[in-house]
This record gives C-alpha cells, structure tokens and sequence, in this order.
C-alpha cells in the first residue's frame, strides 16, 4: 500500500490523551539527538503505530540567505535539488521514490531550505540512499534550472489573474520593505539568474554543520542512526557563516491598492509588524489571535461574518519568523462593501485593544486549541515537522509535551496585553485588490493611498 493511502487511512495511535478539563496530557515516544562529528544534528522519534518513516534534512537559509537581486534563486535551488545527481538523472529520481510509493519534497521559505522524504518504513534504506543523494551530490543541470526558473516566471506572469494571489504577494514587501523577508522573486530577478547563482546558494546553504535530520517512524533509533551515519557521516564539515538579517524595522503603515478594474470583489488584508517565532508571548499571542479572528466563535467572524454578511470568511493569525513576524487579517468583501468592511475590522480591533476579551471568550479559544492540537499529532508526518521547528527555532525539548499546560496558563491578562499591544488599528498597513476608482471612491483620505496596476506586479 502505497504511502499517501496509508496515511489517510490510519486513525488508530492517538498521541494525545484528551480528557476534558485540566486532565488533558500528552504522552510521546522518547526522542534521542545526536550530534554527527561533522556537525550534522539528528532528531530521532520512533512512532510504531504505523509502519511509515518520515525524515526531513533542513538548513538554515531560505529567503534569509539571497543576496540582493537574486531573489527567487532560493525557489529554483530547493526545485532542482530533485532534477539530477551525479548517478541519477531528473527521471530516475522521480521513478525511484515513485516505486517506492513514496514522496520526496524540496522546499525553501523565509528561514530554511527543507528536504522531506516520506516512505514506508520498510524502505528506509532505499528512501535514505535517494534523499542523501540529492542532499549531497546535486549537478544542478543547465536544462533542469532553466525549466525550474521559466515555471516560476510563468507562474508571476499570471499572477494578475488571482486577485487572493496578488493580495499575498505584495504584502511582505509592504510590511518587510528592503528586508530579505520583504523581497520576493520577480519575473526580473528570475530571467537574471543562472546555475552559477544556484550552485552559489547551495554552497553557502547546504552543508553538513549547518544541518538538522529529523526522523520519525517505525524504527530502532540505534538502527535509524546507523542509516544516518552510513549515508551523511563521510559530508565533509565546512566553515559556514551564521546567516542572520536581523530584526525588520516598521515604516509608517501604509495602504496600497492593485487595480484590478474587472473584479467584482476586493481581497482585503491588514497587517503589522509583530512577533519572531521565539519570543516569550508566543503562546498569549496564539491564542489572543484566535480570539480576534482564529473559529468561528472568534470576533472578527461574529461581527464582519454572521452579524453584517460582508463576508464568507475572516481570518487572523500571527506569521512568525527567526528574525520577525506579522499580525495579518485575510478576507474578502463585494467591491461596493470595501469601506464598510475596512471601517468594521478596524472598530473591532479598537474596541479589543482598548477593552480586551472575557474570560468566556478566553476559555473557549483554549479548548478549541487544545482540541486541533490534538488532532494534529496524529501521524509521524506532522511529528516530524514539529520537531523540525523545535530544533530550529531553539525552543524547549519539553515543547510539545507540555504544550497544552501552556495553553492553559494563559490568562485574560495575557491576551489583554497582547491586544493592547498589537491590534491598534493606527499601525496596520492595508492592501486592497480590486477595481482602484470603486474602492477609491470609499476611502476618506485619498493622498494616503498608492495604486498600482495589476498586471504591474511580479514583474519588476
């Protein structure tokens, strides 16, 4: 049975143990770490309960880790990682691990450029052999990265097509400005990179000091480190740099409409510079923003959603980085609504800035959290990226399983500071997508307001 069936499948092996009240707990497999001699750290969880292995290899890097003018190079790196090595081409890559009924995913976000290889566990060996392959010994082939950058060119050629799309694409400029989180790849910087640029990033990026293996599966940890050591032991260390861009500084908010003169309805988000991911209101501030705008129970759904019809859906969630983070709200209104909607999300967030939330509001964000927590830990999958983002974030060993103690321990003035905090509506940035005259026509201070033509953006 082929890996992604099985998954769907299994409901049996709950993690967590819920109990209604405080008797909640979270019992977990032991996890062992180990630290190869060339620096390599490996994370091994055994997860019985299902014959399946999950491992994922991340390096520090991502967006952090592109020079200027380069953007997109990162995108394009983490692609053609799967496309050649030095034994197999692009096609006996792909059939390999499709024989194994398998998946092997490449990725690159803000932070990190990630590797994950899913399996079942009795082809931990073959799974293993084709992730070190790529990991150590991609050729990174002319042909495959000029395929890899013209998809991703074609795909911001379109991006004037999805008004939700061009939404989410300006906004890190508009809140990160000049910061590497700030700076997304353009039909521009794309048609400018070359495999020198990749070979570059992924030597700067990849390397085995700068590693972290994370496994968890059906597996002995003393065997799975064997397999480790076989495959990433002989990686030869080298001098890498700790790569940081530092904190992004907050300009004055902004408001920035994209002139989609076709489009019936506007995509609406606001948002703020807030917290990095390891910062001590982490937990407050979880659990503040589903309050605001996290369930169906939360403010923002109740008073733009149920109350006023101005919407099918309203979110709000912080987006946390090593370095910074953001406060974002995500909706969409009928284009003659868009004043309406921006005037009652920014009363919203006034009155619960200034009054805060009650404790009815507050137990029913903490059991609705404890409630997808566990149903979140359910499969070696979901285990493996939380350890992967426990390690590289640096946060406590104990995180997990004392993670609904936290979310317990969060009181109302808690939430109340973080509101106070972050939700002023002054210090949110807006960007609007949609017919630029119309949704013009709504906004009381028009010189506040810059306008760009959509089929303007990602291309510069």
């Amino acid at each position: 049975m082929r890996v992604r069936q099985l998954c769907r499948l299994i409901c049996c092996g709950m993690i967590v143990l819920a109990v209604p009240g405080a008797g909640q707990t979270i019992r977990l497999p032991a996890v062992r770490r180990e630290r190869l001699p060339n620096g390599i750290q490996v994370v091994l969880m055994p997860y019985r309960r299902a014959p399946l292995l999950t491992v994922i290899a991340q390096f520090p890097g991502g967006k952090q880790a592109v020079p200027p003018g380069k953007e997109g190079v990162e995108q394009v790196t983490a692609e053609v990682l799967r496309k050649g090595t030095g034994q197999r081409n692009a096609l006996q890559i792909a059939e390999e691990i499709e024989f194994l009924g398998g998946a092997l995913d490449t990725g690159a976000d803000a932070d990190r450029l990630t590797v994950v290889l899913r399996v079942l566990a009795k082809d931990a060996d073959a799974g293993l052999d084709l992730m070190a392959d790529i990991v150590r010994n991609p050729t990174f082939p002319q042909e495959e990265v000029v395929r890899a950058r013209d998809l991703s060119m074609a795909g911001l050629q379109a991006l004037s097509e999805s008004t939700d799309a061009l939404a989410d694409y300006v906004l890190p400029g508009l809140l990160y400005g000049n910061h590497p989180y700030g700076r997304s790849a353009s039909v521009k910087s794309l048609s400018r990179l070359t495999r020198e640029d990749v070979l570059d990033y992924y030597a700067r990026v990849c390397a085995p000091d700068r590693m972290t293996l994370v496994a968890v599966g059906d597996f002995e940890p003393e065997a799975m480190l064997e397999r480790v050591r076989a495959r990433f032991g002989s990686w030869e260390k080298s001098a890498s740099p700790r790569m940081d861009a530092g904190a992004p500084v907050a300009g004055p908010p902004s408001v920035l409409i994209v002139d989609r003169p076709d489009a019936t309805q506007t995509q609406v988000r606001l948002a703020r510079l807030a917290l990095p991911r390891k910062h001590p209101d982490f937990f407050p501030s979880l659990v503040a923003a589903t309050l605001l705008g996290g369930g169906f129970t939360s403010r923002l759904t109740g008073e733009v959603r149920v109350r006023r019809s101005l919407t099918y859906g309203i979110d709000a969630f912080f987006e946390r980085y090593q370095c910074g983070g953001s406060l974002i709200i995500a909706t969409f209104t009928r284009v003659p609504t868009t004043g309406e909607i921006l005037r009652v999300v920014r009363e919203v967030l006034r009155r619960t800035a200034s009054k805060g939330f009650s404790p009815a509001e507050l137990n029913r964000a903490k059991n609705y959290l404890s409630g997808q927590f566990a149903i979140r830990l359910q499969s070696p999958q979901t285990l493996a990226r939380e350890l992967a983002s426990m390690t590289f974030f640096e946060l406590p060993q104990d995180y997990l399983r004392t993670y609904l103690q936290r979310i317990r321990a969060v009181t109302l003035a808690d939430v109340n500071r973080v509101a106070q905090r972050y939700f002023a509506p002054e210090a949110f940035s807006i960007v609007l997508v949609g017919p630029a005259s119309a949704i013009q026509a709504q906004w009381p201070d028009k010189k506040r307001v810059a306008v760009r033509p959509a089929g303007q953006i990602g291309r510069e």
